[in-house]
């Protein structure tokens, strides 16, 4: 498939590069010459430099051979224009970045009218992924499928971990909703592992399990002995992604102060919310924090559009008593040092959330999400099963998957089900299939419709 991807920041370079591990023909067009030499130097592909809403440039980039056009600069008007012009060129696929999240709000306006696909806020989606750290303090991981009925969670296994006592087999008789769960994979010294019924979980592994939403607190709860239990989250950044936070935890009901270092940004911030406390001042700086009330049962997410600022702020916060810390990261390069050096509990990339979201166009139209994990050299996909499929009456048992790769679930007629090797497939059936990443292709193409 040809993809043309307007915008070679941080994103589309992203996007470049994971698309050209799956062997796609991927041309990338930028205003800036030195961010397109940036990403030559990582993979072979064809670039253009101009401006990415202007119809001569576009068709000197080829956007009439072109499947798919992903427009993710930080200018919403290029990319909406973008995708219009693509429309009208006969390209099949659009997708736009936007970051006013105006333009995604309800509205009279069909975008697909238009010939956009699909509009995706980065702010909107890393808001979402963090609102689901905060409502599972504790979890190294949350991922939500199936319209969001299912949760996949890590889980850290520490010492005092009921999980160490049993083989996987042996679980579901510990605690009833585990027999309504699912181990999906294991995560030991840096190595993937798929688990068997004889599997048994060592300390420091991370354990990927898939479980119902209604019973995913009581099992993080059971699992984490140790869990932190929250009731204020403070907010450090007042600007797209930390206000969508605060107006989403609101709508939970949470217990939520923001703090923004500047006055006007502050006060129209203050204007939008209704229950959050807004202060103005350095979340880096103790005094603020103290007064923001950081300690034991608090949690403190860093959402400003400065890394090391972010980072700073966790760590203190860590150091004032905070239960749980997240930080907005975009420099992919600081992620694994963080997570090595355990400076903070979680963190969150501005690009990946919104990545995942547009990663299901790529997959295919059978391919109803395609979700990575942060720490995991997989995805979860969820696939719609034809009628038409050579392996609809097949049992799962007889299913030729990839040994990287295993059936998590099965949503059919809107009851989600957790099936054993003798479950037959039927048309209509969704599969949410957890697999590596080398695996993917392959279990796309078994599917393909």
């Amino acid at each position: 498939m040809r993809v043309m991807i307007i915008g070679a920041g941080a994103t589309g370079q992203s996007l470049a590069v994971t698309l050209c591990e799956m062997m796609h023909d991927v041309v990338l067009l930028d205003i800036s010459q030195p961010a397109l030499e940036a990403v030559e130097s990582k993979v072979d592909i064809l670039t253009y430099c101009g401006e990415g809403s202007s119809p001569v440039m576009l068709d000197e980039a080829g956007i009439d051979k072109t499947d798919m056009l992903l427009a993710v600069t930080n200018r919403d008007e290029v990319n909406i224009l973008a995708c219009m012009y693509a429309h009208a060129a006969g390209v099949a696929t659009k997708v736009a970045r936007v970051v006013n999240v105006d333009y995604i709000a309800p509205s009279k306006w069909n975008w697909k009218a238009v010939g956009i696909d699909l509009l995706v806020s980065q702010n909107e989606e890393c808001a979402h992924e963090v609102q689901d750290i905060l409502r599972y303090p504790g979890a190294s991981d949350v991922v939500d499928m199936l319209g969001g009925k299912i949760l996949s969670l890590g889980i850290r296994i520490e010492q005092d971990s009921p999980l160490l006592e049993h083989s996987l087999a042996e679980l579901g008789g510990e605690l009833e909703i585990l027999s309504r769960a699912r181990f999906i994979a294991v995560l030991r010294d840096d190595k993937l592992l798929i688990p068997h019924g004889d599997t048994a979980l060592r300390v420091g592994d991370e354990a990927y399990v898939v479980t119902h939403l209604a019973d995913a607190d009581a099992l993080l709860t059971w699992a984490l002995p140790s869990r932190p239990r929250i009731t204020r989250d403070i907010i450090a950044g007042g600007g797209g992604t930390g206000a969508t936070l605060a107006k989403r935890m609101e709508l939970d009901g949470h217990d939520v102060v923001l703090v923004e270092p500047d006055a006007e940004r502050a006060e129209k911030v203050a204007d939008e919310l209704i229950r959050t406390l807004v202060l103005k001042g350095d979340a880096s700086k103790q005094e603020i924090l103290a007064e923001c009330g950081i300690g034991p049962g608090a949690s403190f997410t860093a959402a400003t559009g400065d890394d090391e600022l972010n980072i700073v702020s966790c760590v203190l916060a860590k150091k004032m008593g905070a239960s749980w810390t997240v930080a907005h990261v975009g420099k992919s390069e600081y992620v694994p040092i963080i997570r090595h050096m355990k400076l903070l509990d979680r963190v969150v990339s501005p690009y990946s959330s919104m990545i995942n979201v547009i990663m299901r166009f790529v997959r295919g139209r059978n391919v109803r999400a395609a979700t990575a994990f942060q720490f995991l050299s997989a995805e979860l996909l969820e696939m719609d099963l034809p009628g038409s499929s050579k392996w609809c009456g097949y049992s799962l048992r007889k299913l030729p998957l990839p040994d990287g790769a295993v059936v998590a679930l099965v949503q059919r007629n809107g009851e989600v089900i957790i099936p054993g090797g003798d479950f037959v497939l039927q048309g209509g059936d969704r599969l949410a299939i957890f697999t590596e990443l080398k695996c993917v292709d392959r279990v796309v193409a078994m599917f393909k419709k």
